[in-house]
């Protein structure tokens, strides 16, 4: 899971005297597009995903006026924004300094169904944790 990742990576480098003073991205190296992330989700959910492009404004507008659609979703308008800003992180450091321990960060795609169960086996657990 992520959080052992982070958890062992940050031990190992907390001890290491050549990572005083970098600075270290602790996120898979070759991460899904949304468009790939999203199908993984429908996949791992056995959900039919169907994409439909617009732009951010009516988007947001659909989730927060039209009738039904937030209960669709199930995520709320603010969390849009997150699907479409542009986001890289240089994993380089991490890599490299990483790599004699052993330590890889897991790839969505590995991780993705742990966190379904998850979610499936704690439905209290609300969307609003993300605005």
């Amino acid at each position: 899971m992520p959080r052992d990742f982070v958890v062992a990576a940050i031990d190992y480098l907390a001890g290491q005297k050549k990572s005083a003073g970098q600075t270290y991205q602790l996120a898979d190296p070759d991460p899904p597009t949304i468009d790939e992330a999203v199908q993984l989700l429908g996949k791992a959910t056995g959900r039919i995903v169907l994409r439909v492009p617009m732009p951010l404004a009516v988007a947001k507008a659909a989730i927060d006026r039209v009738p039904g659609v937030y209960r669709l979703l199930e995520i709320p308008s603010s969390a849009v924004d997150y699907f479409i800003h542009p986001t890289f992180y240089d994993t380089a450091n991490a890599t490299r300094d990483l790599a004699p321990a052993k330590l890889a960060c897991p790839r969505f795609a590995d991780y993705l169904p742990k966190l379904v169960t998850f979610m499936k086996a704690h439905p209290e657990i609300a969307s609003e944790a993300m605005v």
